[in-house]
């Protein structure tokens, strides 16, 4: 098993303005939004240049603690936040799927200008199948 990975990322944008709806005729489509692209965007290249190459992707699963440091002191929901999270490390290519995260923890740091969010991973051991000794 790897160590622990910790990354530290820009605030992300809520679920709220992380996509957007776009009228199609009669129908409705989501699609993301400017802001969620941009911040994929923001995410691929912190992950490369912490860790100063593509990441090899974990394939088991794993455990995240993310403590988000907002800008300032609005109120705002803590679960607003891991979509966007969780979607850009999936695509910067930290693990295969973002499925594999079976603990997830979500803190609010203390506020900081321009806000961030640190994320650290640890990668579970494998369970033994239940009913299976070990």
């Amino acid at each position: 098993m790897t160590p622990d990975l910790t990354i530290v990322l820009p605030f992300p944008p809520s679920v709220n303005g992380y996509w957007r709806h776009v009228a199609i005729g009669k129908n409705v489509r989501t699609l993301l939004s400017a802001a969620g692209r941009e911040f994929k965007r923001k995410v691929a290249r912190a992950v490369r240049s912490q860790l100063g190459r593509q990441p090899e992707p974990i394939m088991g699963h794993c455990r995240l603690y993310v403590a988000l440091h907002a800008p300032d002191r609005r109120r705002r929901d803590v679960d607003n936040y891991a979509k966007a999270l969780l979607d850009s490390l999936t695509e910067a290519g930290v693990w295969a799927d973002d499925s594999q995260i079976q603990d997830l923890r979500l803190v609010w740091g203390a506020v900081l200008p321009g806000g961030k969010a640190v994320v650290t991973i640890r990668q579970m051991p494998a369970a033994p199948e239940q009913g299976v000794l070990a």
